[in-house]
């Protein structure tokens, strides 16, 4: 019998100067990443990208499009192998996380270089006020 895959999505939100939104986890390997998680049983990808990141932002994510589709598979395959779901979207609303025993910060991190702003947490709630919106791209043109 094959192992079962497990699903997993996550949210990737972009501001005005296309930094882009990370949570940071208070549980195992206290870990840098977009907000998302697990699907749970009978939910849509897209369902628990809008869940997960109200549970983890306070914030209402609206998913623009399917960013990409990713397989992980453990190299000592001692773990289920996975998909994970990349949506792309805006984030409205004040942040504040639901538990933030699960989340302790919140950063917008340039890509192109280190300018983070962060947003600590203090006594479950955030500092700051963060209206995200993702701008899409213009396609690129071929060359020649």
């Amino acid at each position: 019998m094959a192992s079962p895959i497990h699903t997993a999505a996550a949210a990737f939100v972009l501001d005005a100067q296309r930094r882009v939104l990370l949570v940071k986890a208070n549980y195992g390997l206290r870990r840098w990443g977009p907000p998302g998680g697990a699907v749970d049983p009978g939910e849509t990808p897209a369902e628990a990208v809008v869940r997960e990141a109200a549970e983890e932002t306070g914030g209402s994510f609206s998913i623009d499009a399917l960013l990409g589709l990713y397989h992980f598979v453990y190299a000592a395959r001692d773990r289920a192998p996975w998909l994970g779901f990349a949506f792309v979207g805006s984030m409205s609303g004040k942040l504040a996380a639901q538990d933030p025993g699960e989340i302790v910060r919140y950063r917008l991190v340039c890509p192109r270089g280190p300018a983070p702003a962060t947003v600590q947490l203090r006594e479950g709630r955030p500092t700051g006020h963060v209206h995200l919106r993702a701008r899409p791209r213009a396609p690129r043109r071929a060359l020649g």
